[in-house]
């Protein structure tokens, strides 16, 4: 290899959904810090080690020159096998067995054999049984796991993050090797989990093959000098989508449903009761399609249809999503559109047969985009088949109120089965319900369960004996008692101020807080566990950029007038006025423009009712 060219490593992980989670993210993050203080010039290219696509990479000529290959993620071997597999993906999330043969198809499956690895690293469990499969690929040197043992995550990450520090700045391979194994041993956090001992076991199962080969080779003696780049995983960061769950746990089968139904219709509806977590397994649908580069992040649209009620609103709606006319939906929508159209169950119920059909024509627009509908309700189309979301496992619900509660080692050994078994019966399996439960847990000052449990009862006996409250809403409305009352005894101020947040169903933007609530409000909100803010940032940008973006400003406004009445009204009928002046009255005619250029004014409604009047 010329010295002058730098290498390319290309970094594959493995995450199937029918597989226990690999901490994917953690990974390429340990290896970004790692690296950041390195200044010598190397690429590490991330994918999914889905089979499909990494057999069209392998096979492209225009494709890096990579020099290492590196997987993370599962290895299995039969007890009565010598050969083992790697654990890649489909394009459903399931794991796809790779033995040898498979594995040299997938890595080289054009027949370059001028496209060789110099180096494999291959932290899976029993991954030495595939090293022969990979040594026929010409590669010298591979790094593995002895092949009768499995390897913890944490070790795996701290082996990775050493040897590609010592690998890159000029030590043979058989160095860095040993670097990496060092690390193993010192690691914090995996001495911490498991004992000084337990890591020193950990790092004698990284092996280096052949055996009977000479590993005291440095493979780049002379780096340029010059930044390390990681190519990461494309991921969906933007508003909407950054606050995503700690752990989302459960769903699996789920999501494999999911990725399974869009493929062969290109639509689906998820229904569920309330809080059930359909919104969020929408949006981690659309996360895992584009770490996958199925899905382009720009073009994948979250729209909230909670405040609609009409086909023609939820036109508007899309169309200030997307940043262009009404008029051009459906036909003007983008190739590879992922759309998500949450919480429908209001436009279905009023918005009847045309919305249906809107619907429709949105599934056979000619740029066939992908579409995730949620709601209560069934649209009742043979366009959007129906995915019942049911509650959570007991097991599933167990984790999220774990993780949710951030309980310790320490803490988890002092809770009492019982108690934590009637606590999750309170919530009815209900992830929100989970949630909100664990979190009064973690801001309690209570180190058992038992005071929990007891409130959680009483709350739970008030709402049960409410017949108003639907029953599949009881028990996050019980999870939303206890939170504002351990909220009310840890912060008054905040707990006064929380209802105010109800009259601004569509949010506000942060800039909004102090004009409306003072100065204290910023700490406020700041203290709340989610930031109460919604169309007010895109309004705000839609006014600054001005010329056709004041259109989405109008339609956003049209798309909030139900809300804007609502709040007239009230004022008409209660407000006293001051120094002998009605306000509200003044404030309706600050609209007139809005009206106008909306058309609301010539709704007959508005007519018959401003003439009543």
């Amino acid at each position: 290899m010329n010295q002058s060219e730098h290498p390319h490593i290309l970094f594959l992980v493995s995450s199937p959904l029918t597989a226990n989670p690999v901490a994917v993210d953690r990974a390429v993050h340990e290896l970004t810090e790692a690296l950041r203080t390195l200044y010598v010039r190397a690429t590490f290219t991330v994918h999914i080690a889905e089979v499909e696509a990494i057999s069209a990479l392998m096979a492209r000529r225009d494709r890096p020159r990579f020099s290492v290959l590196h997987y993370l993620g599962h290895g299995s071997r039969p007890e009565d096998m010598l050969e083992g597999y790697l654990i890649f993906e489909d394009q459903a999330g399931n794991t796809r067995h790779l033995n040898g043969l498979q594995l040299q198809r997938v890595l080289n499956l054009a027949g370059h054999p001028e496209l060789e690895f110099r180096l494999a690293v291959v932290t899976s469990c029993h991954s030495e049984s595939v090293a022969a499969a990979l040594y026929a690929l010409n590669i010298p040197h591979i790094v593995a796991v002895d092949v009768g043992e499995t390897i913890r995550q944490l070790a795996a990450i701290a082996f990775l993050r050493r040897f590609y520090e010592a690998l890159l700045t000029g030590n043979t391979v058989a160095e860095a090797f040993r670097a990496g194994q060092s690390a193993v041993m010192l690691d914090e956090d995996l001495c911490c989990l498991i004992g000084k001992e337990g890591a020193a076991a950990e790092a004698p199962k990284f092996q280096l093959f052949p055996k009977d080969r000479d590993h005291d080779e440095v493979l780049w003696p002379m780096l340029p000098e010059r930044e390390v780049r990681v190519g990461l995983l494309p991921t969906l960061s933007r508003h909407l989508f950054d606050r995503r769950p700690l752990l989302f746990v459960g769903r699996e089968e789920q999501m494999r449903d999911i990725l399974h139904i869009p493929r062969e219709r290109r639509a689906v509806l998820i229904q569920g009761v309330s809080d059930v977590g359909k919104t969020e397994l929408a949006k981690e649908v659309a996360r895992w399609l584009v770490a996958r580069r199925r899905a382009e992040p720009e073009k994948v649209i979250f729209v909230d249809l909670s405040n609609i009620s009409s086909a023609d609103g939820a036109r508007i709606a899309i169309a200030n999503a997307l940043g262009f006319w009404a008029e051009g939906i459906p036909g003007a929508l983008p190739q590879g559109l992922l759309l998500i159209l949450d919480e429908a169950e209001n436009v279905i119920l009023r918005g009847g047969r045309a919305f249906r059909d809107f619907l429709e024509a949105l599934a056979a627009a000619p740029s066939f985009p992908c579409i995730i509908v949620t709601s209560q309700m069934d649209v009742g189309s043979a366009f959007f088949p129906r995915y019942k979301l049911r509650r959570l496992t007991p097991e599933a619900a167990l984790a999220l109120f774990l993780v949710e509660a951030n309980v310790t080692q320490a803490e988890g050994g002092r809770i009492e089965a019982e108690d934590l078994e009637e606590l999750l019966f309170y919530t009815d399996l209900i992830p929100r319900a989970v949630t909100l439960t664990a979190r009064a847990w973690r801001y309690s000052r209570s180190p058992d369960l038992k005071a929990l449990r007891r409130d959680l009862k009483e709350k739970w006996d008030q709402v049960m004996q409410d017949p108003y409250y639907p029953e599949e809403v009881r028990s996050v409305v019980a999870g939303i008692s206890l939170s504002y009352s351990r909220l009310q005894e840890r912060n008054p101020e905040v707990a006064r101020f929380y209802p105010h947040l109800a009259l601004f169903p569509g949010g506000f933007s942060e800039e909004g807080v102090e004009p409306n609530f003072g100065r204290q409000a910023r700490e406020w909100v700041a203290e709340g566990e989610e930031p109460h803010v919604g169309w007010g940032i895109s309004l705000d940008q839609a006014l600054i950029r001005g010329g056709e973006a004041a259109s989405l400003f109008f339609a956003r406004y049209t798309y909030e007038l139900p809300s804007i009445e609502a709040w007239l009204d009230w004022g008409l009928e209660h407000e006293r006025g001051w120094e002998g002046r009605v306000c509200l009255p003044h404030l309706a005619a600050l609209l007139q423009n809005i009206y106008a250029l909306t058309g609301q004014l010539y709704r007959k409604e508005i007519l018959s009712d401003t003439i009543v009047r």
